[in-house]
């Protein structure tokens, strides 16, 4: 991306200022395929079907971490809730176009909250203490 042009101008009042940037993106680069690596967990036709990034599109970094937000929430849904899907775009400046690689990094599942909630101690806030003195301020509440 190179900056073309800029332009800064001020308002006949004085109170605003207006700045313009041209802007140059380059060329535009299509998709040329789109892969799927690590451990699934899910049948793949099933991911693939929540791929929006399509081969023949024109690349949009949105529409890549799209999908990999609709992955991780796929996988959320079968329990995996901490894993993590990036999209890797490698780009071919020869012919402008971009390999997208969806990196699937299902995180462990813990086996029971309960051993790692008795280890954690609740922790004492500001907002309850003060919560607790107003309300003992307030005296009995009626029936």
């Amino acid at each position: 991306m190179d900056i073309a042009s800029t332009q800064v101008s001020i308002t006949p009042d004085k109170k605003h200022v207006y700045i313009t940037v041209n802007i140059n993106e380059g060329e535009k680069y299509t998709v040329r395929d789109v892969k799927l690596s690590g451990d699934l967990k899910v049948p793949e036709d099933q991911v693939k079907s929540l791929l929006l990034v399509q081969p023949g599109q024109v690349f949009s970094r949105k529409v890549m971490t799209s999908t990999s937000e609709l992955i991780t929430r796929r996988l959320g849904n079968e329990g995996y809730t901490f894993a993590n899907v990036n999209g890797v775009p490698q780009p071919n400046d020869e012919d402008h176009t971009v390999d997208i690689m969806f990196v699937v990094d299902r995180a462990s599942v813990p086996t029971s909250t309960a051993s790692t909630t008795a280890a954690t101690p609740r922790p004492k806030t500001k907002c309850c203490v003060a919560k607790c003195a107003r309300w003992k301020a307030a005296g009995p509440r009626p029936t």
